[in-house]
């Protein structure tokens, strides 16, 4: 059989391998790191690596599955990482704020759906961690996942951050550099030790506008003044972004390139994929309505 498929190989080096740029790839489709691909017959796929060569289907659309791919002895390269996507940690039964409603997962809900990630072998990274891993070839988890909450809330302090020091677990801010401090909202001081316990305080933008109707200088001091607010405060310049209410273009994804960003979060329903935009990944929203059974839905298949 391995006789039959180097024959194969020989046969097919004299065509063009198909290569996805990274920067353009869709949601959804897997990528090959270290790897060149060629379509071998119907839904499978022919892939030449270091390690030799394998013949495989591809990931189907839209499934999380944190895939990984051996390249050293004990260590993993993961290819496909989910990033959920929180807000508020609190109880929140305001009927005429739906919007808030929908922002607010409880304390016993997420209790629920971090005992179920802990539960199906699941381990918490930042996308710092992630970010290493898919530039430099640093191994993760098998089952990685991030989990990200957004504008800083002080809840993400006094809600979530002790339910998952409790089981070694980790997270990302994205904090509102201008919002710090404020009624509500996490103080410098309590990012600090969240960032002490080795969780990861990426940038949301000073005051969260909407970057994409900015003119350039107003761009650049959204973008740019939450990196320098936020190395100020904390002592360590962001590496990760988050577009407020996740409306970005070309325009705005330039800034955060040049503002020292190396990755960047939307709003965008997908799995994260090594191949992708990396300044444009998509994220998997918790929402208050989501009960564990429709968490386990969003996450199953990275269990199998």
């Amino acid at each position: 059989m391995l006789a039959a498929l180097l024959m194969l190989v020989s046969a097919l080096s004299c065509r063009a391998w198909y290569t996805r740029p990274a920067a353009s790839a869709p949601v959804g489709r897997g990528a090959i790191s270290g790897a060149r691909a060629s379509r071998f017959g119907e839904g499978v796929s022919l892939f030449v690596g270091s390690k030799g060569l394998s013949i495989g289907t591809p990931v189907p659309e839209g499934s999380p599955t944190a895939t990984a791919v051996p390249n050293a002895p004990g260590a993993v390269t993961v290819m496909r990482v989910p990033i959920l996507m929180y807000h508020y940690i609190r109880l929140y039964r305001d009927p005429r704020d739906r919007l808030g409603q929908d922002l607010s997962v409880t304390p016993e809900n997420f209790i629920k759906q971090v005992e179920w990630l802990t539960s199906h072998g699941f381990h918490s990274v930042t996308l710092r961690t992630v970010v290493e891993s898919w530039k430099k070839g640093r191994p993760l988890p098998e089952k990685a996942v991030v989990l990200t909450f957004d504008d800083g809330y002080e809840d993400v302090y006094t809600a979530a951050f002790p339910v998952l020091k409790a089981r070694g677990l980790v997270g990302v801010v994205f904090a509102v550099s201008g919002f710090v401090g404020r009624s509500g909202y996490a103080t410098a001081q309590q990012l600090g030790i969240l960032q002490q316990e080795g969780w990861e305080i990426g940038a949301h933008t000073v005051h969260h506008l909407d970057l994409t109707g900015l003119d350039p200088f107003s761009l650049q001091h959204e973008v740019g003044g939450s990196a320098a607010d936020l190395t100020e405060l904390l002592g360590q310049r962001p590496v990760s972004f988050a577009y407020p209410s996740g409306r970005w273009n070309r325009t705005v994804e330039g800034a955060v390139a040049a503002a020292g960003f190396e990755a960047a979060v939307t709003t965008q329903w997908g799995i994260a994929i090594k191949g992708q935009d990396i300044l444009a990944l998509p994220r998997l929203r918790v929402r208050g309505s989501t009960s564990i059974q429709a968490f386990e839905a969003i996450l199953t298949p990275a269990t199998h």
